[in-house]
């Protein structure tokens, strides 16, 4: 009775706090597994108690609000929603139920990635990770679908920062940032392994509220980009990986309103349009068209639009026409190029600090910048594969490891990792994935990206190198009597650990031969004895000869791994 009680209470706790100034006339959404059921309601108790009578399931609410009911087999559309009382976020943490192991290791892991001016007003622990809220001073309820698309493209840039700041730790954080989402209710089960259920409970509460408008300064500040812009952004490399092309007609034009909008939004461009740039030493056409051409390229704009706006300048400001295809493929080549050192860096003009912000931009800042760099250049080599971050471990000989969402590539120099060969190569090794053949033209650019999203090891990097070279080491030696007299070991259990000095001693390629059979990569001798070396490992040659054996630190004591 005291567990039934105290379910009802957390559910009613939860649903008051998050809805309580909603508007009467909309719904509240709870959905349920497995039945995949929806319930429908307006009145915050009658949907608490529904959640009570069904505490034993999974049971989720909707994070917008609603508009209908949409009878018990319908979520509401994310292009029907109502409003939202609150942002959102589901984080995954390190947990067998999860395929994924690139998560956060723990909770505090998880909530790291949350940025030091917004704490969330509500944390709930999910079970197998966490759901965090941010509650709106007041509800978001949409005037407009102009008005619904705004708030989720905030939505969505607010999920796209907390999936950055995993991907700088190497961690994957999953996208939920549409608007039927459903997320856990407080006061119920978290089913997803029948064998070993767990409670949703809120760990955590606070007394703050957000207006969106903190939120979007914020984002505005460390350069979060618009999703549409971004979206543009993909939609180009994809049409450049096709192979597009652009057709040159003599009576080409862009609508005008397109023009109007970009002279008003930019004053550089309505001088190029109107042809009185005084700055210019050079008035010729062919300035103007590469001057266009240069907008163009950094507005995203398809390469068919640039050369219609080009044609249709001429023309109207009655210059020779150009007709030939040639001459449009260079501009726009010199155009490309001309942004090749800006177009992957945060072009956004800064901003105030919101209120609660600590005011000047603080050093994570780069680190956003890189993991940008990494999602841009996922998309550049055809999103086969995700790269979440690109560690160099720092020495005498450095390494590159290259973290993807599933896997680690250990590039064994610089090389490996700009040589288009070579980096497909290692990439198809370790995931069974081919990235797309560039040319040497769209390689370049590529290249240097590479070596710009690169995050050096000193520190706290490097601390975690070491601390999953010790994860791999722990996990290798939980499969052996690391104690047994190696003279009575059957001669193919000679290379597995033992004690030598009173120390504990792995062979090298046996415990390359493990990485592999466990988690699929591959690492080479030399980065094996990089890992060894960077916890305090020492080579040993047993019996007067080189075995490539490695005497483990004191730390790995011998008699932790008894059977």
């Amino acid at each position: 009775m005291v567990a039934r009680t105290a379910a009802a209470s957390a559910a009613l706790a939860f649903l008051t706090t998050l809805f309580c100034q909603k508007p009467a006339a909309l719904y509240i959404l709870v959905w349920t597994l497995p039945d995949k059921g929806s319930r429908w309601f307006k009145d915050i108790g009658e949907a608490a108690r529904y959640v009570e009578s069904r505490r034993d399931q999974d049971v989720y609410v909707g994070v917008s609000l609603s508009p209908e009911d949409f009878s018990p087999s319908n979520r509401c559309p994310s292009e029907k929603t109502a409003g939202i009382v609150a942002l959102w976020t589901d984080l995954d943490v390190r947990d067998l139920v999860h395929t994924k192991q690139n998560l956060p290791p723990t909770i505090d892991d998880a909530l790291k990635l949350v940025p030091p001016p917004f704490t969330p007003s509500i944390v709930v622990h999910s079970g197998h990770g966490l759901q965090c809220w941010w509650l709106l001073k007041e509800p978001e309820i949409f005037e407009s679908d102009e008005h619904r698309d705004k708030v989720r493209a905030t939505v969505e840039r607010w999920a796209r920062l907390l999936k950055l700041n995993g991907a700088a730790h190497g961690w994957t954080v999953d996208s939920v940032f549409d608007l039927a989402r459903v997320l856990r209710v407080p006061g119920t089960t978290n089913c997803k392994n029948l064998a070993a259920p767990k409670p949703v409970e809120i760990i955590a509460t606070s007394d703050r509220r957000y207006n969106l408008s903190d939120i979007e300064g914020y984002l505005d500040q460390v350069g979060v980009p618009d999703p549409a812009a971004e979206r543009r952004w993909q939609e180009k490399v994809k049409e450049q990986q096709k192979g597009a092309t652009f057709s040159v007609r003599a009576d080409a034009a862009v609508p005008p309103e397109l023009i109007q909008q970009y002279c008003d939004a930019d004053e550089r461009f309505r001088l190029t349009w109107h042809r009185q740039r005084n700055d210019f030493t050079d008035q010729s056409q062919s300035s103007y068209d590469m001057a266009l051409a240069d907008f163009g390229v950094k507005a995203v704009l398809p390469d068919q639009v640039i050369v219609d706006m080009l044609i249709e300048h001429r023309r109207i400001h009655r210059h020779r026409a150009k007709l030939r295809e040639d001459y449009y493929r260079r501009t726009l080549a010199k155009a490309h190029e001309h942004m090749d050192k800006t177009t992957f860096v945060n072009q956004s003009a800064p901003q105030p600090p919101p209120a609660g912000a600590t005011g000047e931009p603080g050093p994570e800042d780069e680190t956003l910048r890189k993991a940008m760099l990494c999602e841009r250049l996922s998309t550049l080599l055809g999103n086969v594969i995700t790269i979440l971050r690109i560690l160099k471990v720092a020495g005498s000989d450095p390494t590159y490891h290259l973290e993807l969402d599933g896997c680690t590539v250990i590039l064994g120099n610089v090389n490996q990792l700009i040589d288009q060969g070579r980096l497909r190569t290692r990439v198809a090794e370790q995931t069974e994935k081919m990235i797309p053949r560039l040319t040497r033209r769209e390689w370049d650019p590529v290249a240097r990206m590479l070596l710009e999203a690169v995050t050096i090891c000193p520190g706290g990097a490097e601390a975690d190198y070491k601390g999953r070279a010790r994860m791999l080491l722990e996990d290798y030696l939980q499969d052996f009597d690391c104690t047994a007299d190696p003279q009575n070991r059957p001669r193919d259990l000679r290379k597995k650990p033992m004690v030598v000095e009173g120390r504990l001693s792995i062979h090298s390629a046996d415990f390359r031969q493990h990485i592999f059979h466990t988690n699929g990569e591959i690492v080479g001798p030399k980065i094996c004895a990089s890992m060894l070396t960077a916890i305090g490992a020492k080579p040993y040659t047993h019996y007067g000869q080189e075995q490539n054996r490695w005497v483990l630190p004191a730390e790995f004591d011998p008699a932790t791994y008894r059977p």
